[in-house]
């Protein structure tokens, strides 16, 4: 089964993004939330991560909202 180009860049930005996000609550034990974001031509998500879940926006289109 192989994947497109896109999807596995898009599964490595995603880890990327989870990842930096588990980094910043890891250093900083006190922290209890933490927001990113990641933009990919005129393509935006949001991303919000707790200590007990993450939740990532569907994209939309930044230029136009």
């Amino acid at each position: 089964m192989s994947l497109d180009v896109q999807t596995l860049t898009m599964q490595k930005n995603n880890f990327k993004v989870v990842n930096s996000m588990a980094e910043c609550m890891f250093r900083n034990v006190r922290r209890r939330f933490t927001f990113g974001f990641t933009i990919e031509n005129t393509s935006m998500r949001l991303w919000y991560s707790s200590r007990c879940q993450i939740v990532a926006s569907k994209p939309f289109n930044f230029i136009t909202v």
